[in-house]
């Protein structure tokens, strides 16, 4: 009899798995077909839970209606990952647009249980769309393999992210550094990698890929350790983690070195770096196709590696004149179209030309450029593949002539223009003045508005003292007659009529 019961249990088991199976299937199909949630200022609290990515659009913009087609499409594959994908009219729902900041359109926001994780910066096209919700939805943080060789390949694997950051615990209960840990993970999470670790056999990888096995002491009893893999190397955070007041120096140190000394700007670093920074940026514009090029961006990561140990704040960059170079003619007056690399010749002095070096200063929105093709043409050809004798000239030449370079950028002495041109600059500089000001409106609407109504009632009322009083009725009334008090009592009465003459009295007159 039980042997009986057993395969009908079995049975059962299976035939549930499958029918739990095609449910959440016919749910994902059904998610997909429904198309986007359209939400509004009061059903915009179910982004408090689960994965959302969300367009913030007004029918009026026209990069929003050419986006309309394409939004319901990411619906399907965004609902393989679990995200749901919503829209908001900001024409009818501004309370919700202004809760989250939202500025121009359209604006796509990625949120995860109620909190705002990342704002879209990519191109607008489905593949696009949906190899950034697959990205997110992915675990923030991994966990590293425990052998020495694992590690090291682990951390070498994704180019795309330079900058890897490894919280090692001795056992998972261990709370020191979590939050902040947790934190940075979601918001860099297009910059950087984060990893778990635990165990005393992980623990001795690391301390010997960082080079620091056996000359420090052991970790403090349920203390946790933070290294950072940066610019080839393994590094660790100078403390042990041992209180969770350490969470805002943690926190600090991750952003600080969220990027690699020197770092391929692309629209997502870029925005991050050249709009939202007041430290000053460093382009340097060339080409893969160069010959020199590799040989260009050790000489410049040089100079990123010397100024970071000296601790100048400047940001080192390159970027891709292939790609970039109507970005560089609208912005810093470089030709429009890079030169081929077997068209290069030298003789270009100070003229614009590519490759060039670009100094930044964003709070004063101006640039200066130093242009690198005659100093490279003085290393050797410009058109042959380089030696390695060739590449250490380059090297050391680049390095020598960007370091002076900054000195006298920083020192301001030489001279500087604006970006994209004084039109441009002027009021994108007074925007940048004023955007406190214009924070701070938009998060206090009542208040500016009452401000407003008791300006304009000030004006009128000041209008109203100022203006001269009318004593007089009309042009051709008389006045009014003013007493002791000041006050008008009545009009001034008219003289009496002189009384007739009698008809006797003309008859006397007549006879005189």
């Amino acid at each position: 009899m039980l042997s009986q019961q057993q395969p009908r249990r079995g049975m059962v088991s299976s035939l549930l798995a499958v029918v739990l199976l095609v449910a959440s299937c016919l749910a994902a199909v059904a998610r997909a077909h429904a198309g986007p949630h359209a939400l509004t200022n009061d059903s915009v609290s179910l982004l408090s839970k689960g994965n959302w990515f969300v367009k913030f659009h007004s029918p009026s913009c026209g990069h929003c209606k050419r986006l309309e087609p394409i939004w319901p499409q990411l619906v399907a594959p965004a609902a393989a990952h679990s995200v749901n994908i919503a829209s908001i009219d900001c024409s009818a729902h501004s309370l919700a647009c202004e809760k989250y900041g939202i500025r121009g359109y359209p604006t796509m926001k990625f949120f995860m249980n109620g909190e705002e994780v990342d704002t879209y910066q990519g191109q607008r096209t489905v593949e696009a769309f949906s190899e950034y919700v697959a990205s997110l939805s992915a675990p923030l943080i991994s966990m590293l393999p425990t052998t020495g060789d694992e590690i090291k390949k682990t951390l070498q694997s994704d180019t795309s992210k330079p900058v890897s950051f490894i919280r090692w615990v001795p056992d998972e209960s261990v709370p020191f550094g979590a939050v902040p840990f947790v934190a940075a993970s979601k918001k860099l999470v297009f910059r950087s990698r984060f990893f778990d670790a635990t165990g005393p056999e992980s623990l001795a990888h690391l301390l010997d890929l960082a080079k620091v096995s056996g000359q420090r002491p052991p970790p403090a009893d349920g203390a946790a350790l933070l290294f950072m893999w940066r610019d080839g190397k393994l590094s660790l955070f100078p403390q042990d983690l041992t209180s969770l007041e350490q969470d805002s120096a943690v926190l600090d140190f991750i952003i600080r070195h969220r990027y690699p000394p020197l770092i391929n700007l692309d629209a997502r670093s870029g925005a991050d770096l050249v709009g939202d920074s007041d430290v000053p940026l460093l382009i340097a514009f060339t080409s893969p196709t160069y010959p020199f090029h590799y040989s260009l961006l050790d000489g410049l990561r040089q100079v990123a590696r010397a100024s970071e140990a000296a601790g100048v704040p400047l940001h080192f960059t390159w970027m891709s004149s292939d790609t970039w170079s109507p970005y560089a003619s609208r912005n810093f007056k470089l030709p429009i179209r890079p030169v081929p690399a077997e068209e290069l010749r030298p003789g270009s002095g100070s003229s614009p030309t590519y490759p060039s070096v670009v100094f930044i200063n964003p709070p004063e929105q101006t640039f200066t450029a130093l242009p690198l093709l005659d100093l490279l043409a003085e290393q050797g050809p410009l058109n042959q593949v380089v030696d390695p004798e060739h590449a250490a000239r380059i090297v050391a030449a680049v390095s020598a002539s960007l370091t002076q370079f900054v000195a006298d950028t920083q020192a301001e002495k030489l001279p500087a223009a604006w970006i994209g041109g004084w039109v441009v600059a002027i009021p994108r500089l007074i925007a940048k003045r004023f955007e406190f000001a214009f924070n701070w409106a938009v998060a206090h609407p009542i208040l500016v508005a009452s401000m407003f109504i008791g300006v304009i009632m000030s004006f009128v009322y000041c209008i109203i003292k100022i203006a001269p009083s009318d004593d007089y009725d009309s042009y051709n009334e008389a006045p009014r007659v003013l007493q002791p008090g000041g006050r008008p009592t009545g009009r001034v009465a008219a003289a009496p009529a002189a009384p007739a003459a009698s008809a006797s009295s003309k008859k006397s007159a007549k006879q005189d």
